[in-house]
């Protein structure tokens, strides 16, 4: 079966085990084992050891990650124009190891679309006050600007066709079968291709003007 990794802020939410729970199924009815932050058996919090159990935390998600083929990842802007944070960093650690990544996005405004509004609703400045230098924001500062919905370093890191969770699982199953099958593949054409290195060293052509050595 194939494992994936579900990561996003809804490890926030008030209800957040029961929404992994929810998510494990229909990833089950798609042949897919989801884990979720949810499944490492971590302490206890207490004034005295939040850093010792963050710590803790933080190694067991990337334990987590290491037994996955896939991380489904929501990059919806969280808290801002912008994907929760800990959700990049695991995007970024999947992507170093080599896994799939499948991003889903509830928002798809590009990022200097929603930059922009943010200035106008929560920042309360008018719109017209940088539409002069298109990318250039109130702070003098400009938003990369390439049309993505994410960050480039994010939108470059995995597959972000889908909408919803569901449907990014669906993307992941495709992505890993269709991985295995060309490993598969691979390993099929090497097993069967001649060892020319013998054929080469036994029938190499003497040097000009001299033996083979």
């Amino acid at each position: 079966m194939i494992k994936v990794y579900m990561a996003g802020p809804q490890v926030f939410l008030p209800d957040a085990a029961e929404k992994f729970e929810e998510w494990k199924a229909e990833a089950a009815k798609l042949g897919l084992e989801a884990l979720s932050p949810f499944d490492s058996e971590v302490g206890q919090t207490t004034g005295e050891n939040r850093e010792s159990l963050s710590r803790e935390i933080y190694n067991a998600n990337l334990r987590l990650i290491r037994q996955c083929e896939c991380v489904v990842a929501d990059v919806t802007p969280f808290r801002g124009t912008e994907l929760d944070s800990g959700t990049a960093f695991e995007i970024g650690f999947a992507t170093a190891l080599g896994k799939t990544v499948v991003q889903y996005n509830r928002d798809n405004r590009t990022v200097l679309s929603r930059t922009k509004a943010y200035y106008e609703r929560i920042a309360r400045v008018p719109l017209d006050d940088f539409l002069a230098e298109q990318d250039t924001m109130p702070d003098g500062m400009k938003v990369e600007n390439f049309g993505h919905s994410t960050n480039l370093m994010i939108h470059h890191s995995g597959v972000a066709t889908a909408r919803d969770i569901i449907t990014a699982f669906k993307d992941a199953r495709y992505l890993v079968e269709t991985a295995r099958e060309m490993r598969q593949k691979r390993l099929e054409r090497a097993s069967t291709k001649p060892n020319t290195m013998f054929f080469q060293n036994k029938y190499m052509l003497k040097p000009e003007g001299g033996q083979q050595t």
